[in-house]
């Protein structure tokens, strides 16, 4: 149900949110082919986000076979805008600047401007391991999780027990704040680090760019009664052509004996196509494919 949800919001996306045009991509292209065509490409810009999901509840849920799976689409299969020793130094470079701040409210305001997707994942990751542990403290033997009340004791041992129970809490806060602030940093640095090799999913023009791009490559049709179509083919059926114009999103048909040739071409703003993961096979090869008129 979430799948099928998915792949009608991105196809109403595609046909600029007219149903009839979505519709017509459905009757060209064929049901399985739009399902695939909709879901596919956005399979790779879904992995950074899988690794952060991952790494936030992995003190909680160690499911060490998924998170190693997701590492492994991460580095194999998500295209890459920088290399992991360029992340590393850009991460260093944000905590060095955060440093140089005297004043703590500087620092958050750097912070917040420089990685403010960074700060929010941070926070969510304490918030949901700090809910994970008063549910584990309150489970049945554990710190006051269902215990029985102790027996009375005197008075002199109650004053020492309170003098003593004071300097624990003190010493147990200074340490629940230490361990935030670890957590917290750590998160922080692992979003700037993944943000900066995986671009796309955490900017909002790359976000749109790649759910509002066709699944079909563009082509530019030249045309026997003259003229070019910057489009993209969903089908050749009955000797009509069937496509969908680049520039405004409109569905049109065009008889198979007015196309002259058929000519892959990649859009001006297309240019982030030919990156490739962080691990790449040897003998990968890269088509060169001139741009659209």
């Amino acid at each position: 149900m979430f799948i099928l949800f998915v792949t009608g919001t991105r196809l109403l996306i595609i046909a600029n949110y007219d149903p009839v045009t979505a519709s017509g991509i459905i009757q060209s292209a064929g049901a399985t082919g739009t399902l695939l065509g909709t879901i596919t490409p956005l399979i790779p810009y879904l992995f950074p986000l899988m690794l952060l999901a991952q790494l936030a509840v992995i003190l909680i849920y160690r499911n060490w076979l998924v998170i190693c799976a997701v590492i492994l689409g991460c580095l194999a299969v998500a295209p890459a805008y920088s290399t992991i020793p360029a992340a590393f130094n850009a991460t260093l470079d944000m905590f060095r600047t955060a440093g140089e701040y005297a004043a703590m409210s500087g620092m958050f305001s750097f912070l917040w401007h420089d990685n403010r997707g960074g700060m929010i994942y941070g926070s969510i990751v304490v918030l949901v391991v700090a809910i994970e542990t008063l549910a584990w403290l309150n489970r049945p033997g554990v710190i006051g999780g269902g215990m029985e009340p102790e027996p009375q004791e005197s008075l002199d041992d109650e004053h020492e027990r309170e003098s003593a129970g004071g300097w624990i809490w003190l010493f147990g806060a200074l340490f629940v704040l230490l361990g935030v602030a670890i957590l917290f940093s750590c998160s922080l640095g692992i979003f700037k680090f993944v943000e900066t090799i995986y671009r796309t999913p955490f900017s909002g023009g790359s976000v749109s760019h790649a759910v509002e791009r066709p699944w079909m490559p563009a082509e530019d049709l030249a045309l026997k009664s003259g003229g070019h179509r910057v489009a993209y083919v969903l089908g050749v059926k009955d000797g009509w052509f069937a496509i969908l114009n680049d520039r405004d999103r409109s569905l049109e048909y065009v008889r198979s004996s007015d196309v002259e040739s058929r000519t892959p071409c990649r859009l001006a703003d297309d240019l982030g196509r030919d990156r490739g993961p962080v691990i790449s096979l040897s003998d990968r090869r890269q088509a060169v494919i001139k741009l659209c008129p």
